[in-house]
């Protein structure tokens, strides 16, 4: 049996839940806060969860596989989006995995 989430549980009180992070959305950060899965190698496990879930907001950074399960995520009314200026603040569902950077590093300030 799965134990609730915190992002499950807030959406139970009826909170709105978001999931940002700068690494892949299946990182077992990001994914230990919108999926269940028995191990954190299981990505397409994570992302069939992920889509399953209660989270309204997934932002993080790309990977093939999310693009590859794009069709699946809209249909359970999430809108897909790439670039910040895409961003559609009616929608009831978002997610954002834009590609990965050319350098395979994660950009951040310092």
């Amino acid at each position: 049996m799965d134990i609730a989430s915190i992002t499950e549980q807030a959406k139970a009180a009826g909170y709105g839940v978001a999931v940002v992070t700068t690494d892949v959305l299946s990182g077992a950060t990001p994914a230990c806060f919108s999926a269940h899965a028995p191990d954190r190698t299981l990505t397409d496990v994570i992302i069939s969860s992920q889509i399953a879930g209660s989270a309204d907001l997934l932002m993080g950074r790309g990977s093939q596989q999310y693009t590859n399960a794009q069709a699946r995520f809209e249909a359970v009314g999430f809108r897909f989006f790439s670039a910040m200026n895409q961003l559609d603040m009616n929608a009831s569902r978002l997610i954002f995995p834009p590609p990965p950077p050319r350098t395979g590093r994660i950009p951040h300030r310092r």
